[in-house]
């Protein structure tokens, strides 16, 4: 099982890797993919809005950091 920790470590990996603001857009995409899988599957519109708000703030936050990568 993962700790808070690994999943830090594995973050920080990644950013490293890529960046803070491509780690962020994989992260919207995945809200975004839950948010459809919530409409499509069980019909669940409030949960699915929940899900789309996140990706959406993540998608901000990406390209906010995007200008200072």
């Amino acid at each position: 099982m993962n700790t808070q920790k690994d999943l830090c470590d594995l973050l920080e990996e990644q950013i490293d890797k890529h960046s803070v603001s491509e780690v962020l857009n994989a992260l919207s995409n995945v809200c975004f993919e839950k948010s459809e899988h919530l409409k499509v599957t069980w019909q669940d519109k409030n949960a699915a809005k929940c899900w789309e708000e996140r990706a959406i703030t993540l998608m901000n936050l990406a390209d906010s950091s995007e200008m200072r990568d």
